[in-house]
């Protein structure tokens, strides 16, 4: 749990803020929103082939893809940057 709030406050602290986004940090950013939605649905494709998942903040009890919370980590992390920024 130290290892997560430190690289949160880390990450929170580094962000410039959104009025000083360049077009290159933009064009970056949305790179890695369309980079984590392409991600999310790979994993839910491979969900369906008897695949495991190996990260245990995205499986259930049966080691399965738990799509529900791939997509709230991954909006939260999207949601997350862009609010560090703003």
């Amino acid at each position: 749990m130290r290892k997560i709030i430190l690289i949160l406050f880390l990450c929170l602290t580094s962000c410039a803020h959104l009025s000083e986004w360049k077009t290159h940090d933009k064009v970056l950013y949305g790179s890695y929103v369309t980079l984590s939605a392409v991600d999310a649905y790979q994993t839910a494709q491979w969900n369906r082939k008897e695949i495991h998942e190996m990260n245990p903040m995205f499986r259930n009890h049966d080691d399965q893809v738990d799509m529900n919370k791939v997509v709230a980590w991954k909006l939260a992390g999207c949601y997350g940057l862009y609010l560090a920024a703003y």
